[in-house]
């Protein structure tokens, strides 16, 4: 059975189709990367899987579940976690607070045992910091870890937001764009990094990315799409090399990679 299975997902803005009849599988603990020019519904994929938009038609399936239509925090609880294209993130907080934000899912306490801080309430409290500083240790956030975010470099928030969706101890992680304004060096590191969030973590990733580079290095299956549809999917360097992905890409139909 397919980790994850999207089925033939169509949804409508107007008279607009920004996704139109789209079907791929996503096998567990594997990294599967959609890419596609701008404008050919990859965030808006992901806004229908993390809940954000319900779909015209189709179906998505995680782990045996329909989960078709279901509220952002239920699929949070359901153990899928994102990050966003345009970081959202609490700018005048700490790293270490926005971290812990992400541990709100695996809070079991109530207002009355917070408001007289219980021993459950404490043990809960250390309980949730200890991830969280595993976290920032994983990340190497040491440095940013009581820093307010809106005073970090942008490579660093893109990786705090990072953290805070790995607090919520996800079994799938939609990431939209990570290496979006990082500098040549950090994008070498998120690569090590999504790579040992799979095999150390155990945690199975659905990667949009523009960066070729990082696609073919970290994916271990490839979906393509334009306008909404699905050109093709494969192994990398098979969709890599797909005349249908570089006419989308250069708009040159005979090109030849």
């Amino acid at each position: 059975m397919p980790f994850l299975e999207v089925e033939n997902l169509l949804i409508r803005f107007g008279g607009l189709k920004a996704l139109n009849n789209v079907s791929f599988q996503v096998e567990e603990n594997s990294t599967y990367s959609i890419i596609g020019p701008n404008g050919a519904g990859k965030t808006t994929l992901f806004n229908c899987i993390s809940g954000i938009y319900k779909p015209d038609e189709g179906r998505i399936i995680f782990k045996g579940e329909d989960i078709t239509g279901c509220k952002p925090h239920k699929i949070a609880r359901k153990g899928i976690a994102r990050t966003f294209q345009n970081i959202e993130l609490f700018s005048h907080m700490t790293t270490l607070d926005n971290l812990l934000l992400g541990r709100h899912c695996q809070m079991n306490t109530n207002i009355l045992n917070s408001a007289f801080f219980t021993r459950k309430v404490v043990r809960e409290e250390v309980a949730n910091r200890e991830v969280v500083e595993r976290i920032i240790d994983f990340l190497d956030l040491q440095s940013a870890r009581n820093q307010l975010v809106a005073n970090l470099p942008f490579g660093t928030r893109r990786l705090v937001e990072l953290g805070r969706a790995l607090a919520l101890e996800p079994q799938l992680l939609l990431l939209d764009e990570p290496s979006a304004g990082m500098n040549l060096e950090e994008k070498g590191d998120l690569m090590i990094w999504i790579q040992d969030i799979k095999e150390d973590f155990g945690i199975t990733i659905l990667l949009i990315e523009h960066n070729m580079k990082l696609v073919m290095d970290v994916s271990d299956r490839v979906l393509a799409l334009n306008y909404g549809e699905k050109i093709t999917e494969g192994l990398p360097s098979e969709v890599q090399h797909n005349r249908e992905v570089l006419k989308a890409y250069l708009g040159e139909e005979d090109t030849v990679a």
